[in-house]
């Protein structure tokens, strides 16, 4: 059983600054408050394959998560796949020109648990919203300062 957020946010940097710095997941300590670290898991250019390793805070605990960048469409969309002991994930992010300038970006994250932490799903909704409203307010400060 997952749970599905979607927001919806308009920034005040362009799509092609804006998908830059998301596609950059090593970046998502910089704007996610329940990320305490993250880094690049390889080298070169940033693209469909490229990984990076992020823990994640949830309440006391920490989690190591792996994430893929599995879609890659600059300045349209990006597509991570994040896999760790407890937790499975699906973020796409994707940007659009904003009327009267800016970005308009659509966050859209399926979030998993697996095992047995899978069955408090339901409890943790609300929790899960807090953290995902949390994380597109800081992501929304990160671009607006890149403009």
């Amino acid at each position: 059983m997952g749970h599905r957020v979607e927001r919806a946010l308009q920034v005040a940097a362009s799509p092609e600054a804006a998908f830059d710095f998301v596609a950059d997941f090593s970046r998502a300590q910089e704007w996610d408050p329940g990320i305490p670290s993250a880094r690049r898991l390889d080298d070169g250019k940033i693209g469909e394959g490229s990984r990076f390793e992020l823990v994640s805070r949830f309440g006391s605990t920490e989690q190591t998560i792996v994430y893929e960048l599995t879609a890659y469409h600059r300045p349209n969309r990006v597509t991570f796949v994040g896999d760790g002991k407890n937790f499975h994930g699906t973020d796409t992010i994707s940007f659009a020109p904003a009327d009267g300038g800016g970005t308009q970006v659509t966050y859209v994250a399926d979030l998993g648990l697996k095992g047995l932490a899978s069955l408090a799903v339901p409890f943790l909704r609300g929790r899960l919203d807090e953290m995902s409203d949390a994380a597109v307010a800081g992501l929304k400060a990160a671009l607006d300062r890149l403009a």
